[in-house]
């Protein structure tokens, strides 16, 4: 997709920066504190279910809830059988259980096309900057025809309906449809009318790597799941805000992938993302299922030849972790 890359890899480089710093910041003053074990702590709120705030060690009790045990071992047999049978090329595994922070990843450090997981730091920086002046999200945008961006449009599933040039569109609306159907005109237009003021923050890393035969956007597992988590943790937007945002999330209208692995009726909030090339294809599923008091973060990205078929990887390795979290849980 087009995007201005100079100014995108500067967004990506202070959102993910932003919230590192607060990690960081966090992990600091927790270690200050000889007698609180260094968890990350959370605290549960009715006003906003679908998030969970950090809170600081000497505030509250650390959570009464038993961890789950990991279980690495099952997903690294299952990845390997699924790239034995060649139903993916590469796959990248991250899970993180929500209540206590205990988390486990294969090959997260690999590098991928982000895609449209780019979508969500553009959710981000829009909502941050709504944060200051609120009047944005009501703001009109003029849809040039120039700007139309329909080529990469993935199979996997298309915007209901498509921007029309010569129309002007509400930011909201915007933000909207570039999340819950992954559009990529509404993105574009985003992208090009942001605040660029909103990026002068001092604690951005431009972490994100690109690559420099077609400069497409890279990135890992262990870099893009601190996007997910920063709003789920509401460490980069407001509480309001965050669970605004990952409200938003749930709304996505992809079934497959990690969706597809779930019993019906179990609410994800999540971001997928599609890289087609004519030698290789990627899809990647990132988001929060809200398991019933036990959520957890997921997220997973994959390289194959048949896009249909990783979404069915994706499938697999979330019902798997599905079985696992259900069958820990069924035991207490």
């Amino acid at each position: 997709m087009y995007i201005g890359r100079q100014w995108l890899f500067l967004l990506a480089g202070v959102v993910i920066g932003a919230c590192i710093f607060f990690l960081f910041f966090f992990f600091v003053f927790s270690k200050e504190n000889a007698n609180v074990p260094p968890k990350e702590l959370v605290q549960e709120n009715s006003k906003y279910p679908h998030i969970r705030p950090l809170i600081l060690p000497w505030d509250q009790e650390l959570n009464k809830t038993q961890e789950l045990l990991p279980f690495r071992s099952v997903i690294d047999a299952s990845i390997e059988k699924l790239i034995q049978e060649k139903k993916a090329e590469n796959i990248a595994y991250y899970f993180r259980d929500l209540n206590n922070g205990p988390y486990f990843g294969i090959n997260i450090d690999e590098s991928f096309s982000l895609a449209s997981l780019l979508k969500v730091p553009v959710l981000m920086s829009y909502y941050r900057w709504a944060e200051q002046d609120p009047s944005i999200l009501r703001k009109t945008l003029f849809f040039e025809k120039s700007k139309v961006n329909r080529v990469d449009e993935n199979p996997l599933t298309k915007p209901k309906k498509l921007l029309q040039p010569g129309k002007n569109y509400v930011v909201e609306n915007l933000i909207e449809k570039m999340i819950t159907e992954s559009d990529n005109d509404s993105f574009q237009l985003l992208v090009d009318n942001i605040d660029v003021g909103l990026l002068a923050d001092p604690y951005s890393l431009t972490e994100t790597e690109i690559e420099s035969k077609d400069q497409e956007y890279m990135g890992s597992l262990r870099r893009y799941s601190t996007f997910i988590r920063a709003i789920y943790n509401a460490s980069y937007l407001s509480r309001p805000y965050s669970e605004k945002a990952m409200l938003l999330l749930t709304k996505s209208e992809f079934e497959g992938g990690i969706v597809a692995g779930l019993p019906k009726g179990f609410e994800v909030a999540h971001k997928f993302g599609v890289r087609e090339t004519e030698d290789m294809n990627q899809l990647h599923d990132c988001g929060v299922v809200y398991y019933p008091h036990n959520p957890y973060l997921i997220c997973i990205m994959t390289k194959g030849k048949d896009l249909y078929q990783l979404s069915d990887v994706i499938k697999q390795l979330s019902l798997l972790t599905y079985k696992e979290v259900y069958g820990q849980l069924k035991k207490r």
